[in-house]
């Protein structure tokens, strides 16, 4: 499947919000309004799925079903009738009130998310994506957005990544749970998307080395409390055995001496 027509076809759709879109209201659900998610979730395996997410609101869906042949039962099948055949088919999931369109890829490894997303996008350079000592690095590069918009109110871009393990250092600019989502909606210019996790039982994002560093210092800070602790006990013990040895003995007679011939004095 040629993702690049996925994408050309989401950004036609997006574009046509304008030809349905009505007057801003107080509260934005009152607005058609669409989400494109481009998310990638990565396995501790190194396995990955990418998925096109397209979320359509409720607003959005009942204006959308005033259009000739749409029927909500259908709406994604309709939507991308133009790229869905046997092999490749988006899926039409209920969330609340709106609906969403998705079409996943599973990857073995690593190296072929890599190239997944280097030919899904032209714009995007792989800079590290690797796991490594226990610990998943992330940090991918853009020229420019597949779908930057001026009008956030209908038209939401986002980039999202659901990590292995626990999240450690990262730009994200939302963080819920193990996703982090960075929104490219507006963005022009050139950006770094970095972000670390810790999987296999690391501790924030850290390496095993790290771990293991740290791990022997904390023994060796542990011995030398226990030594220090165990010469002071001796110490105390061996000063108490003293003073009781001391306490146990007899006292002393003092006896002076008189003249010759005189009884002694004690």
């Amino acid at each position: 499947m040629n993702g690049k027509k996925i994408l050309s076809l989401v950004m036609v759709l997006s574009l046509g919000l304008s030809a349905f879109s009505v007057p801003a209201q107080p509260r934005l659900d009152t607005t058609p309004k669409m989400v494109i998610q481009l998310l990638t979730v990565v396995h501790e395996n190194g396995s990955a799925n990418f998925s096109y997410v397209v979320k359509l609101s409720k607003t959005l869906v009942q204006t959308l079903q005033n259009v000739p042949n749409f029927s909500e039962s259908t709406m994604c099948e309709d939507v991308f009738k133009s790229i869905e055949t046997s092999v490749v088919q988006f899926k039409q999931e209920q969330h609340g009130e709106d609906i969403w369109c998705t079409y996943t890829k599973n990857l073995d490894d690593l190296p072929a998310l890599k190239a997944q997303w280097t030919d899904e996008f032209d714009h995007l350079t792989v800079r590290r994506l690797e796991i490594k000592g226990g610990t998943f690095y992330l940090d991918i590069s853009w020229t420019s957005f597949p779908c930057a918009t001026n009008d956030a109110s209908t038209l939401t871009c986002e980039w999202a990544v659901q990590m292995p393990g626990k999240v450690g250092s990262n730009n994200a600019t939302k963080v819920e749970g193990t996703t982090l989502t960075w929104d490219i909606s507006s963005a022009s210019t050139p950006f770094h998307f970095t972000a670390q996790s810790a999987i296999g039982g690391g501790f924030l994002g850290m390496d095993s080395t790290t771990i293991a560093i740290l791990a022997f210092l904390m023994c060796l800070c542990c011995l030398v409390i226990l030594l220090a602790g165990g010469g002071i006990a001796a110490y105390l013990i061996l000063r108490r055995r003293k003073s009781a040895q001391a306490a146990s003995k007899p006292a002393a007679v003092t006896v002076s001496v008189g003249p010759p011939g005189s009884s002694p004095q004690p």
